[in-house]
This record gives structure tokens, C-alpha cells and sequence, in this order.
């Protein structure tokens, strides 16, 4: 579906799911804005740009605000997919390291949707899209900051969308599941198979099968509220 010349502005597209978002995106006529902040981020050709941005700070959000508004073309999407692995057993993480998890996954939504938010209602509307996990759900031994920083983005994007719904601005979650890349090449043979044994299918997600659905999902205009698993492990009825 054509971005009909929007701006989707991307958080942590250094990434192998950030890399397929603007890959998609740009395929489908998108002009692409992507955060840069501790990694690099591969220079693409045509309508590309990169921002510095550290989601942890408001004056960034603020700053890639104004450098999205002086391009003169409306902004139609955010897509909040910064994160970091917030790895440890809480028996033995300090407060710094949870409060990290908090700053880079759940406060980003906010704060960022807060600096973006003009934008797309001076546009007639638009779509905050946040890529949440399955740990919020499951849990899991050494995951407890990871899991609840991505719990508290979809309750703050449960929110979003009913605050948000009057101005014509749509706020989903994604769950990208397990992503075939280093998530899982970094597993032991053993724990690989364990966790694949858990989706229906038996094998990773493709990075951009989830971005093809991210660009489907911004062409939409009467869904939010709404949390998407993309693999095939089964989810209990809310």
C-alpha cells in the first residue's frame, strides 16, 4: 500500500527489525525518517533521512519534531521499536538497569507520541505503532525488566487510543514473535529448538513479513487499540 507521501519516523531501525521497517516503508513510498542513536544505521537511497535520537530524551523527541516539520510533508506514522535486552535476574539488578528498561521502551512512547502528536493531527490523523514482546505476557527467568517495560507500553497504548481516537490518531502494538536473526542464532541448539517448539509452525517469523504487515497496518483507518501477534504461538482469549 503507497505511503501517498507521508513521513513514518522509526526508532531503533539499526536493527534487524528496524533495517525491514524502513526497507518496507520506502518500498511502499514512505519517506523514511529513522532514529540514529548508539548504533549506525545503513544509508539508503531516496527518500531516507537520519535524525539523532535518544529516545530517553525529550529534547531529542523535540528536536526530530522540528526536523520532520521543516520536510514540509505530513507525518502519518511513529513507530516506537527502540529497545534494549534489560537482561538480568532481579535478585541482582540494580535499580539503574530496570529504570533503563523503563526510559528506553515505555517512557519513548509517551514522551515521543507527546512530541509527534501536533504533526499528525495538523495532517488529519495518523498511527503510533509500538513494537511490544511476548514477555510481557510470558514472562520468563533474567526477563522481568524486558517484560515490564513492553506490559507498561501496552497499557500505556491501550490509553493512547482511547485519548488519542477523537483526533483520528490510531495506536496499536505489534509482536513481532521470534525473529529469525540474532535473537535466535545467539541460542544454544537445545534452547532454539524449545522456544520454536512453541509456535504452531515450528519455525522463526520473517523480519519482513512483520514490516509488510507494519505498512499494511498504517494504511488502515478504523483499527486501534488493538495488540498483534505475528507468529503462529497460540495467545489465550482476553
Amino acid at each position: 500500500m503507497s505511503g501517498g507521501g507521508q513521513v513514518v519516523l522509526i526508532t531503533g531501525a539499526s536493527g534487524v527489525l528496524g533495517g525491514a521497517l524502513v526497507d518496507a516503508f520506502l518500498a511502499s513510498g514512505w519517506t523514511v525518517v529513522a532514529g540514529r542513536h548508539r548504533n549506525a544505521v545503513r544509508q539508503r537511497p531516496g527518500a531516507f533521512h537520519l535524525v539523532p535520537l535518544d529516545v530517553r530524551r525529550d529534547e531529542d523527541w523535540a528536536a526530530a519534531a522540528t526536523a520532520v516539520s521543516a520536510m514540509g510533508v505530513p507525518l502519518g506514522m511513529v513507530v516506537h521499536n527502540a529497545g534494549v535486552p534489560a537482561a538480568g535476574l532481579v535478585a541482582r539488578m540494580g535499580w539503574e538497569d530496570w529504570d533503563d528498561a523503563m526510559d528506553s521502551m515505555t517512557r519513548p512512547v509517551v514522551a515521543g507520541t507527546r512530541a509527534l502528536l501536533p504533526l499528525m493531527e495538523r495532517a488529519g490523523g495518523g498511527h503510533v505503532l509500538a513494537v511490544g514482546s511476548h514477555a510481557m505476557r510470558l514472562g520468563g527467568a533474567g526477563q522481568s525488566a524486558y517484560a515490564a517495560a513492553k506490559a507498561a507500553m501496552v497499557g500505556a497504548c491501550r490509553a493512547l487510543a482511547a485519548e488519542l481516537a477523537l483526533g483520528n490518531v490510531r495506536v496499536n502494538v505489534l509482536l513481532p514473535g521470534l525473529l529469525d536473526g540474532p535473537m535466535l542464532a545467539g541460542l544454544s541448539e537445545e534452547e532454539r529448538r524449545r522456544r520454536l517448539s512453541a509456535t504452531l509452525l515450528g519455525c522463526p517469523n520473517d523480519p519482513s513479513e512483520v514490516a509488510r504487515f507494519a505498512v499494511f497496518l498504517a494504511g488502515t483507518r478504523s483499527v486501534t487499540g488493538q495488540v498483534f501477534a505475528m507468529d503462529s504461538r497460540p495467545m489465550a482469549w482476553a
